[in-house]
């Protein structure tokens, strides 16, 4: 499923609009990603976008087009939208598109190993929490993700959060 950006590319726009390591005191929760989430499935509908909303005059039209550099513009009109600082948005906005861009890779993959269910063509696809939990993991650290994570280690990872959550189920509310 390549949308024809290579991964150095995806890491360029990341460390273009990501902070340096000056910024690791802002804190990207694992509730505020899945919000943040959740919401992408209303903005990645977007048909336009802004990215500056002290002048409402300005706004691009974008049409259904789906493709990467599309989308970065509706996650970064989302953001802007937020009541988070420039820091924030730049910490958080990167981290999140390339989640939303693994799944994309390796949907089919996650599809086989029953942790995402492929939607119909123009629907979403459902994603397993300990598959979000284990993405989140891996990308949303202090530091830029490893290129060469495979989908076999996230899933490892996704195995690990299911087994806690199924354990957790078990044990009787105090």
């Amino acid at each position: 499923m390549s949308d024809g950006w290579s991964w150095e590319g995806k890491e360029n726009l990341y460390k273009q609009y990501s902070c340096s390591g000056e910024m690791a005191a802002i804190t990207y929760t694992y509730d505020e990603f899945l919000d943040h989430f959740r919401a992408m499935v209303h903005v990645l509908k977007y048909d336009t976008a802004r990215l500056d909303y002290s002048n409402y005059d300005k706004f691009f039209q974008i049409g259904d087009d789906k493709s990467f550099e599309v989308n970065v513009l509706r996650i970064l009109d989302y953001f802007t939208q937020l009541d988070y600082s420039d820091e924030e948005k730049h910490y958080k906005g990167p981290r999140l598109m390339l989640v939303l861009d693994y799944i994309h890779e390796h949907l089919t993959y996650f599809d086989k190993q029953k942790f995402a269910v492929i939607g119909a063509k123009d629907g979403p696809s459902l994603i397993a929490e300990p598959l979000l939990h284990a993405l989140y993991e891996y990308f949303c650290g202090d530091k830029l993700p490893r290129k060469n994570i495979t989908p076999a280690q996230i899933v490892v990872k996704a195995k690990e959060f299911k087994a806690k959550d199924e354990e957790n189920e078990k044990t009787p509310p105090l």
